[in-house]
């Protein structure tokens, strides 16, 4: 389900060569940006506080604050992709998409990521690959085609021209369950 400001429709075919229309109504998923003030990291694969924490670590990609950015390990060894953390969001939302902000100003980081649901924690759902523009400090919305029912979300770099992945800020859209 695409997230969109317009819609075209366009008639293609019919008896006639003319098309007429009485109404057009656009059904769709009320979502927000969730609070991420009771969000938990409970798995990632590495962080690298050297540039002074908060930066580095896992919990800056989720301050709201632009300034700092989680950043995989490059002090003392390389591991390479992927790399990804896992969110516990404490409840069960319906997932419209998600936003991802890169460490500002740096275009190093990943150009493909994958992000993974999950009701227990355990066993995760693939909700596709997204590619990331690392040259635009701009946020970027990705929405999920399927609108899972989630507690746990992961965000997983796939892909990239180094070894290392960072990001700012990483947001999930879609409305809380009942």
């Amino acid at each position: 389900l695409p997230m969109a400001r317009y819609i075209k429709y366009t008639a293609t075919a019919g008896p006639n060569f003319f098309a007429f229309l009485a109404e057009l109504d656009v059904y769709g998923q009320t979502a927000s940006k969730l609070d991420r003030s009771e969000w938990e990291v409970v798995d990632f694969s590495t962080e690298e506080p050297g540039e002074g924490a908060p930066n580095g670590l896992v919990t800056a990609a989720l301050d709201g604050d632009l300034g700092t950015f989680w950043h995989t390990q490059w002090d003392g060894a390389s591991p390479g992709y992927p790399h990804f953390f896992t969110v516990d969001m404490k409840k069960t939302v319906k997932i419209l998409a998600v936003d991802c902000s890169r460490r500002q100003g740096d275009a190093r980081g990943q150009t493909k990521f994958k992000i993974y649901t999950s009701n227990d924690g355990v066993n995760f759902d693939d909700q596709g690959t997204f590619n990331f523009n690392p040259n635009i400090n701009d946020v970027q919305m990705f929405p999920l085609a399927f609108l899972p029912d989630a507690r746990y979300v992961k965000y997983e770099a796939i892909e990239g021209p180094n070894f290392f992945a960072f990001l700012a800020e990483f947001n999930v859209y879609g409305s809380v369950n009942q």
